[in-house]
């Protein structure tokens, strides 16, 4: 029988872990320990992340650009079905800010924090970690919890100013797939920067770790509100096809009609 583990805790819901599988990773071999709560996954002591991490952006991440713009949509379309037109939020782990471009031409006010990168498509619009905690209306945190050691001590405090946390991962299958045997695509072990894998039942126990009231997710896409999100929201994100169409719409509309793009231009010409 796999023996308790008392080095760490479940980094979604606190609770004790156990030995489930080894595999490599990198040229390392990685212990992935699943939570006797939860039954999330998380890798043990990856001391080889500062070395995955050397490059901010991974070679291997061919995604970069469709999930920038798959995000922005499907977060703009939410913010508009939320009915109001003046949002303001943090696009945490922003990376290159493409993402914070995206979403300011549609007439978001959002600012982008990177601990590793100064995003090139946010300048003038990027932010230190003191104004992280700030209040705004909502936090993105896109393709990072995956990423984290310790998700809970790192963003507690980012979001406890904001009424909404969005955020991207896959939830891990009951039972798991076992990484030993590749069963799973987004361990991802060749990048060796995914190290925390989520079940449902831990993104709701992480969701009350960093006070949240409400927890809804449309696929990978999950949202952390303190109030219940409008019922007319849930329903037409909920259906996929409903959901494809408003964020073909949406998004268009918003830019044409609210867009922060020849603002932000004729704010940085001031700046030269």
């Amino acid at each position: 029988m796999p023996k308790s583990h008392k080095a760490e805790l479940c980094r979604c819901c606190k609770s004790e872990l156990e030995l489930f599988s080894s595999a490599r990773v990198l040229s390392y071999k990685a212990d992935y320990y699943q939570c006797t709560n939860c039954g999330s996954l998380q890798i043990e002591n990856p001391h080889w992340i500062g070395e995955a991490h050397s490059a901010a952006i991974s070679d291997l991440d061919t995604g970069l650009v469709a999930r920038c713009l798959s995000a922005s949509r499907l977060i703009g379309v939410f913010l508009f079905l939320q009915g109001r037109n003046k949002w303001t939020g943090i696009d945490w782990g922003g990376g290159t800010g493409l993402l914070t471009r995206l979403l300011r031409d549609q007439g978001y006010d959002v600012l982008s924090y990177d601990k590793y990168i100064d995003g090139q498509h946010s300048k003038g619009f990027n932010i230190t970690s003191n104004a992280v905690n700030f209040s705004k209306d909502f936090l993105i945190a896109i393709e990072c919890f995956e990423h984290l050691e310790d998700p809970i001590g790192l963003l507690l405090n980012a979001v406890a100013k904001k009424d909404y946390f969005i955020f991207t991962t896959e939830i891990i299958n009951s039972p798991p797939p076992d990484p030993a045997k590749g069963e799973w695509w987004y361990f991802m072990p060749e990048s060796g920067q995914h190290i925390t894998f989520a079940s449902k039942a831990g993104l709701t126990a992480f969701s009350k770790h960093l006070g949240f009231n409400f927890l809804t997710s449309f696929g990978s896409l999950h949202i952390m509100s303190r109030k219940r999100i409008k019922f007319k929201t849930r329903s037409l994100l909920k259906v996929r096809p409903f959901r494809q169409l408003l964020i073909l719409i949406v998004p268009e509309l918003l830019s044409k009609r609210q867009s922060l793009t020849l603002l932000d231009k004729e704010f940085l010409s001031k700046k030269l």
